[in-house]
């Protein structure tokens, strides 16, 4: 998350808390404005080819996915089926009848010109996942074939299949039109329920409705601007100022601050992504599993929940989430419960000396800051005195910096623990190659596994990590939405923060 210099050069916290104790009638009628610190490393993503990392929950908006998870499950999106014949394949079945904003149809031969352009792409920062597309084939105007050099189908179907802002599907006309200015003003590009008016750089991204959605039920807003506003007190200020009518953010002080302005708040889990932090095993201290285990007994869940997480949060040890239908709960009790005084055992058994100085690479704003303070707390309550090595582009950063723990926070997927644990990982930066965990975490992406099966091998997978400890969890935390009350169908079931679709069906806002 960036500087978002546009909203405190407009509006100071104290000059935004004056006047009535809500703003609820921000904006024109139908338009959700929604306070959104934007990337520093690239500001707004508007093409995948040009993505360097990051969450970009509006680019679901503009292009749609493939598929739409939801609380009850994986949905139909731009695919009405799915289906995966091994680890390595996957082929889809497209939605007919659905156009473009330009008014171009949608068909296999455009999902193949957009995964074409990825798989070429020598800029875009490419997961593991993305990096093993191969090929895309196109038996049929309706059927997409891809093959993938990994056994990655299981992921493709649980992360990717629905995240365009690693695989968009765009317009190749609006690719052609736009030329070089693609990148910075996709004008008719995307098939999803918004589509691109405008982006003032680092300030503000503008979409309207698109009347042509293929689920009319889904779009209930006349429009939706991102505004760039700093987390914390800026974004509340905006909300009170009549700047934005909603904001969304992790679990944390900014809930209670926004609770005792007036505002409203809802909150939901996500089903796929826990808080994380993965320990570098190939240096000292932590190549020695003792000085990985003390860390995971000094850990203080319920500080977390109740701290920095303003209770918005799970406590959970398990690196899947407590929402997950594969959330393995007492079947793999956590063996690390708080212990300061077993930590102060082991990190004197591995030979750590008192007072020890480890590094943990993390985004420090936002809500992570305070995370961070409880952390370094409780590390230097066991001996261990932690820092922090800032970073706006940790995948950028791992290798370089190469920390003793990386701090991933929330937002990606239990299901992409390749990412960090397999060879070749992206975040893998110390190049764990662990036979047993690489042979749990293969059998997870069995494809063919029926609903037990998959929560059977997650399970094992879970086991093989707690006994390599490659890392630690601290909690399941809620993505939060603050709104004004000019702003409804909110509903703690769904967090609009993903982009999906049906998280944002049934919101509305009434304006001055």
């Amino acid at each position: 998350m960036g500087l978002a210099l546009l909203v405190t050069a407009l509006c100071t916290l104290a000059a935004c808390s004056s006047g009535s104790s809500n703003a609820a009638d921000s904006g024109s009628d139908g338009v959700a404005k929604v306070a959104w610190e934007f990337s520093p490393v690239q500001g707004i993503l508007l093409d995948a080819v040009a993505s360097k990392g990051g969450y970009h929950p509006y680019m679901t908006l503009m292009y749609d996915s493939m598929i739409h998870l939801t609380p009850s499950g994986p949905k139909p999106g731009l695919a009405t089926d799915w289906r995966f014949p091994d680890a390595r394949t996957v082929v889809l079945t497209l939605r007919k009848g659905v156009t473009f904003q330009d008014g171009t149809p949608f068909n296999a031969a455009v999902v193949k010109f957009s995964w074409d352009r990825i798989i070429a792409s020598k800029d875009m920062q490419k997961s593991s996942q993305i990096k093993a597309m191969e090929s895309v084939e196109t038996p049929s105007d309706d059927t997409v074939i891809v093959h993938l050099s990994g056994p990655f189908a299981t992921d493709w179907r649980d992360r990717f299949l629905n995240n365009p802002w690693q695989l968009a599907v765009v317009s190749p006309d609006a690719v052609k039109k736009a030329g070089g200015d693609f990148s910075r003003a996709p004008v008719g590009a995307g098939a999803g329920p918004y589509e691109f008016v405008s982006y003032e750089s680092n300030q503000k991204l503008v979409l309207r409705a698109n009347p042509n959605y293929w689920d009319k039920s889904a779009v209930t807003l006349k429009g939706i601007e991102f505004i760039n506003t700093a987390q914390g007190a800026p974004t509340l200020a905006a909300l009170k100022g009549g700047v934005a009518n909603m904001a969304f953010t992790g679990a944390g002080p900014d809930i209670a601050s926004a609770t005792a302005q007036g505002l409203n708040v809802s909150a939901a889990l996500k089903p796929d992504s826990a808080t994380n932090a993965y320990f570098c095993t190939s240096k000292a201290p932590f190549n020695n599993i003792k000085a990985r285990q003390a860390v995971a007994y000094a850990v203080n869940r319920d500080a977390f929940v109740k701290g920095p997480y303003g209770g918005l949060a799970v406590a959970n040890s398990a690196t899947i989430p407590t929402s997950s239908p594969n959330y393995p709960g007492q079947d793999v009790p956590d063996p690390y419960t708080f212990d300061p005084v077993k930590a102060k055992q082991l990190l004197a058994e591995a030979g750590v000396p008192d007072g020890t100085t480890i590094t943990a690479l993390a985004d420090p704003t936002g809500a992570n800051a305070a995370v961070l303070q409880v952390l370094q707390q409780q590390l230097q309550s066991v001996g261990l005195n932690l820092s922090i090595l800032p970073t706006a582009n940790a995948f950028a950063d791992l290798r370089t910096k190469k920390p003793d723990i990386y701090y991933s926070g929330t937002g990606i997927s239990y299901g992409s623990q390749s990412i960090f644990v397999s060879p070749g990982g992206t975040a893998n930066y110390c190049d764990l190659d662990d036979p047993q965990l690489n042979a749990a975490l293969a059998r997870t992406q069995d494809p063919r596994l029926d609903a037990a099966q998959q929560k059977a091998a997650w399970a094992d997978y879970q086991r093989v990590f707690y006994d390599v400890e490659a890392g630690f969890t601290l909690a399941d935390v809620k993505q939060a939405t603050i709104s004004t009350s000019a702003v409804t169908g909110i509903t703690d079931q769904l967090a609009p923060s993903s982009g999906e679709p049906e998280t944002w069906a049934g919101i509305t806002v009434k304006g001055r």
